[in-house]
């Protein structure tokens, strides 16, 4: 279907629920995608329906040959400016899983391969987010010329403070960056000290113009808090709310 969609304008796919739904069939957009050539705006949700489970050895060569052809696809087309994704996993003792879904890290390898992007949104809900997630996010930020509008969200997604710090680290990459959003809510959740670095990175992006972070389910003292907000307003241009297990920064332009 998607390659006969040659004049749509918006894309918007839902996969919520598929039990087992194979390599082939969740690379089809990947494959085909490319011909919506007037197409700018793409959103897609992505649900697993079973346990997570690790991919098949005897189906590489498979995936090798469908890699071959999205990378041909992509060769043909670099049209994407909007783009939204959102991974997840259903609540309940599913989400509890600590297997690593693959697949997330190999949609992302395809949606950073669109350079012209403006605008890129990217939710995680109930699938752990292992560092190679991070890396393969963060590595190709240099060659964003465009992306002025990021978002990235985590809810109970098991992130560490490793992937927090290599997130901070790749930010000043992103050089025309305007509109920053991060939102972190899990328990336990990461450290104050975590949370004083990633700001101290934000606070040094000069075109930031507006920035929304949110730290939610804070398992920290109250007096640590407070330590850590004190530290805070020292940095340049950073507001901040607080509020019961919970810290919201931001930065808010006029418009």
């Amino acid at each position: 279907m998607y390659g006969n969609l040659y004049t749509i304008r918006e894309c918007e796919q839902k996969i919520i629920g598929m039990d087992h739904l194979s390599y082939f069939a969740s690379m089809q957009f990947a494959i085909y995608g490319f011909r919506l050539k007037p197409s700018i705006k793409f959103k897609r949700t992505t649900q697993r329906g079973s346990m997570l489970v690790k991919a098949d050895p005897k189906s590489t060569g498979l995936q090798e040959k469908l890699m071959q052809k999205i990378k041909a696809g992509i060769k043909a087309g670099n049209h994407f400016r909007d783009v939204e994704f959102f991974f997840s996993t259903p609540r309940g003792w599913l989400s509890m899983s600590t297997e690593v879904d693959e697949s997330a890290t190999k949609n992302l390898k395809i949606i950073l391969t669109q350079k012209n992007l403006e605008r890129l949104y990217l939710h995680f809900s109930g699938n752990p987010v292992t560092l190679e997630t991070i890396q393969t996010l963060t590595t190709d930020f240099h060659t964003f010329h465009r992306l002025r509008s990021f978002g990235l969200e985590f809810l109970n997604s098991r992130m560490s403070e490793e992937e927090v710090v290599l997130f901070a680290q790749a930010l000043p990459q992103l050089k025309v960056l305007e509109r920053l959003y991060f939102k972190v809510i899990q328990y336990p959740s990461v450290s104050e000290g975590c949370i004083y670095y990633l700001m101290s990175a934000v606070s040094k992006l000069s075109n930031l113009k507006h920035f929304e972070i949110y730290f939610r389910r804070l398992d920290t003292l109250d007096q640590m808090v407070q330590e850590l907000i004190n530290r805070i307003k020292l940095l340049s241009n950073i507001q901040c709310e607080v509020s019961k297990q919970s810290l919201y920064f931001y930065r808010k332009d006029e418009n």
